[in-house]
């Protein structure tokens, strides 16, 4: 059994509760004494119809549920108030919520919750007049289940795409750097460097006298590998002159 009220009246349906489903206990007694002492004894009735109606409060009316409904338009659906919950005072657990439901107190601190976050939709329900908008109560692993999870493989791929975007930007970094090098070399061209005194003599000696050098060393190689054989020295001197004329034309 199942009643659904108003969520700013519910705690105040839920501390009359007890007294009320007493009351309905008797009022099924009477008529059942009634009714019994037309074929039962006076004290076989009154045994049956205690019997009965001690039995209907122990299993329909103790037991019997509050319900409340979602004060959000887009949603408006319903929730059962002995739903396991969370104290938002000090996060405790409340899992005799048939006893302590969020609409009457917690179990551990005694604090009472003035909203409740809706399971269904997120939006706060408000149990009291005041709003309060913090240390509401709510569903025992509400946010473990508003937690999004987490698709490894779309975490693969995206970890790819990211380092498949960084490697491209290195890239068009480095056609930058070239093209920002040669811009550079056109509008300001490196100037050639200033030889020394030393190095500039040298460079001109060796254009001058390179060949002459060369046919010296040539000349005195061949009189030392060929002393012995005046023949083939001849044969390479009369070579090497050649080629000495050759390279003064």
């Amino acid at each position: 059994m199942t009643t659904t009220c108003n969520p700013l009246r519910a705690r105040l349906w839920f501390r009359y509760r007890e007294p009320i489903n007493w009351l309905i206990a008797i009022a099924l007694f009477a008529p059942l004494v009634y009714l019994l002492q037309i074929s039962h004894s006076m004290w076989t009735a009154d045994g049956i119809a205690m019997l009965i109606a001690f039995g209907a409060y122990l299993l329909l009316l103790r037991k019997r549920s509050i319900a409340i409904r979602c004060t959000n338009p887009q949603c408006k659906k319903y929730i059962e108030t002995h739903t396991p919950w969370v104290c938002g005072y000090n996060g405790c657990t409340n899992k005799r919520a048939y006893d302590f439901p969020f609409i009457h107190r917690c179990q551990h601190c005694e604090a009472e919750p003035k909203a409740y976050k809706c399971h269904h939709c997120g939006d706060l329900i408000f149990l009291a007049k005041d709003e309060q908008k913090f240390n509401y109560a709510t569903c025992l692993g509400f946010w473990e289940n508003m937690m999004p999870q987490v698709d490894e493989h779309a975490v693969q791929m995206s970890e790819q795409e990211k380092a498949i975007q960084i490697a491209k930007l290195k890239v068009e970094r480095a056609k930058l750097d070239v093209n920002l090098k040669s811009y550079s070399e056109t509008l300001d061209p490196p100037k050639p460097k200033m030889r020394s005194a030393d190095e500039d003599l040298e460079a001109f000696m060796r254009d001058l006298l390179g060949d002459e050098d060369a046919a010296r060393k040539w000349e005195a190689k061949i009189r030392e590998e060929f002393k012995g054989d005046p023949g083939e020295m001849e044969r390479r001197l009369l070579a090497l002159r050649k080629w000495t004329i050759n390279r003064t034309r």
